[in-house]
């Protein structure tokens, strides 16, 4: 009797631990989606805790076309949806009348699971060359809940026959979870333009006349000087498009290392330091203007951008120095360079070049000289520099 209970009680400890991996790796997946359209939508920020160094990127795996198990449908929702199906089975499990059968479908659940993380793992490894934190952690829990499904072999490889009803059953049971998980998880896509108008849009970019637009390396800048693609954006910190523009192109960035340089130019909405502006409540950008300036004079400008941008709510005058400190770069010397000549001529430079260039809002963009105007979603970027690329 004694050793029957201590069976029942390690079955017991052995189906919470495959419910726990399966819940935490639907967890881990759910989170992985979400992190995926915010990449899309640009509402992401410029900083992931899972972007360690650049073979340690989340960013750069999700904007990988290997991120798509269908397109415009992420891998990681279906990976979600696998998850809750055998977390629903080793629930089934619990029931002496089921635990056979669950067993031997949590058995196959899971080593489709396995499959999967170890063909993902090689593509990272072998082919985008940078590994996802998240992910690693969804390979760990396919790995641990196979592992505890193995330690049931004695059940699951038993000589009985299945009973075909309740595969049935759990079967059906397993589609409706997986359809309303993956279906569910497509809600946190955000509205974008059809597919329709972005055509028009991309096709107005790609069929225009470049421009010349000053780029050169004396101006503030992220991504390499000799990239195919320059994007130049004329942006103002206060804008909340320029910050969805900004986290965009941030991506954008991810998603083609070394072909893309985004060089940006100060436009702020403000007429005390653009004349083609006549009145606007942008109050602290044309400080922003000259901290991004001073920053750049640092060798500072990405983190100070960044940080600008993330903490756009928060921006107000007297408030900007300290924000670029944290981000770091001098206080001391921005002090200085915020208030002398150079930076104001700096800030008038840009925006006379905005003017002649007939920047009427922002954010408006350049991209090898062909105008982009507004922040448009990751997909149609993607496809106009898709385009540049072939075209070179």
């Amino acid at each position: 009797m004694a050793q029957t209970n201590q069976t029942s009680r390690y079955s017991t400890l052995r189906l919470n631990l495959l419910s726990i991996f399966a819940f935490g790796g639907a967890l881990v997946s759910i989170f992985q989606s979400k992190h995926y359209y915010g990449l899309r939508a640009g509402t992401e920020g410029f900083r992931s805790y899972c972007n360690i160094s650049s073979s340690m990127n989340c960013d750069a795996v999700a904007l990988s076309s290997f991120a798509d198990l269908i397109p415009g449908w992420p891998l990681s929702s279906f990976a979600a949806g696998w998850f809750v199906v055998l977390f629903v089975v080793s629930l089934a499990a619990r029931s002496s009348a089921w635990r056979r059968d669950a067993l031997r479908i949590a058995f196959a659940v899971s080593a489709v699971a396995l499959l999967a993380s170890a063909f993902y793992l090689a593509v990272m490894v072998l082919v985008i060359k940078t590994f996802c934190l998240l992910c690693l952690f969804v390979d760990a829990a396919s790995l641990l809940a196979f592992v505890t499904v193995f330690t049931f072999k004695a059940e699951v490889f038993a000589t009985q026959k299945p009973d075909f009803g309740k595969w049935r059953t759990l079967g059906m049971t397993a589609a409706v979870f997986l359809a309303i998980t993956v279906v569910g998880l497509k809600g946190l896509e955000a509205r974008t333009l059809d597919s329709g108008t972005m055509k028009i849009l991309i096709n107005q970019v790609i069929t225009a006349s470049p421009l010349p637009v000053q780029s050169g390396p004396e101006f503030p800048s992220i991504g390499p000087v000799d990239a195919p693609i320059t994007i130049v954006e004329f942006s103002d910190f206060q804008c909340p498009f320029c910050k969805v523009g900004a986290l965009t192109l941030n991506a954008l960035i991810n998603r083609y290392p070394g072909k893309v340089r985004v060089v940006f130019r100060n436009f702020p909405l403000h007429p005390a330091c653009n004349s083609a502006v006549q009145n606007g409540s942008h109050a602290a950008a044309c400080e922003a203007a000259k901290v991004a300036y001073c920053a750049h004079k640092q060798g500072k400008f990405a983190p100070v951008y960044e940080e600008l941008f993330e903490r756009q709510e928060m921006l107000a005058p007297g408030r900007l120095v300290g924000f670029a400190k944290d981000a770091g770069a001098s206080e001391q010397e921005l002090n200085q360079c915020i208030v002398s000549d150079e930076a104001s001529q700096s800030v008038t430079v840009d925006t006379e070049e905005g003017i002649r260039l007939s920047v009427r809002s922002t954010p408006t963009f350049f991209i090898n000289g062909r105008r982009v105007e507004g922040a448009y979603p990751l997909a149609a970027w993607s496809e106009i520099v898709e385009h540049l690329l072939r075209a070179q």
